[in-house]
């Protein structure tokens, strides 16, 4: 998909400029996880996640979704939840809220709605495609091999 030509496509998405802290050094995960989605994923719990864990072990990554419930390992700090019927948001919007779209595939509906619910979120370019969006807090947009440093960075702060 890089090599894809793309339009630019800005959704009308209103975005919450105020976005809380989550109060504990959690990252989520929402959606199903299917191919272009997976891919991420893999690379996110099996290489990037392990680096957050080694400086924080503390740090926990909840998946919720089609899929999730095959990925549990709580040993390792992840857990699989599968799909999400609860009321409201999972973990009560207390988390950071990740998005690790490697291959750029695919309308980020997930992004959008995470905007416009004003959660915290960190995310690739690649999830963020489409968007025109201006610089908030507790919004980190930056490529998956920098997230280590940018997520513990974070929770440090709380």
């Amino acid at each position: 998909y890089p090599t894809r030509d793309i339009e630019i496509w800005n959704p009308p998405v209103e975005i919450k400029q105020d976005r809380p802290t989550p109060r504990t050094p959690r990252i989520a995960y929402m959606g199903s996880l299917a191919a272009h989605q997976k891919f991420g994923m893999q690379y996110f719990v099996n290489e990037i996640f392990p680096k957050i864990r080694t400086q924080r072990p503390d740090v926990e990554f909840h998946m919720f979704g089609a899929g999730s419930k095959a990925w549990n390992d709580p040993a390792r700090g992840v857990v699989g939840h599968g799909f999400y019927d609860g009321d409201g948001l999972p973990l009560d919007g207390d988390a950071l809220f990740a998005c690790p779209d490697l291959l750029g595939g695919g309308i980020k509906i997930k992004v959008g709605d995470w905007l416009s619910w004003g959660l915290p979120i960190i995310a690739t370019p690649f999830a963020i495609d489409g968007y025109q969006l201006p610089e908030l807090d507790n919004m980190i947009i930056s490529e998956i091999d920098d997230w280590p440093e940018a997520i513990v960075n974070y929770f440090d702060k709380l």
